[in-house]
């Protein structure tokens, strides 16, 4: 059994843009609930609306 392998809870920093949107975005459709933190508010509201749009319910920061 994987550390990911239940639902978790999961703190991205960086997540607006690059490494760190993609890897929300992958945590985030195979069923985790992400966390989103970033320096920049706009790109980081384009992400959290894409993950939206994709059926998940992140929250950001």
């Amino acid at each position: 059994m994987g550390i990911l392998s239940s639902h978790k809870r999961i703190l991205i920093t960086g997540g607006s843009k690059g490494i760190g949107r993609e890897a929300a975005r992958q945590l985030a459709a195979a069923g985790h609930r992400v966390v989103l933190a970033a320096r920049g508010r706009d790109a980081l509201v384009e992400t959290r609306d894409a993950i939206i749009a994709a059926g998940a319910r992140p929250r950001s920061w």
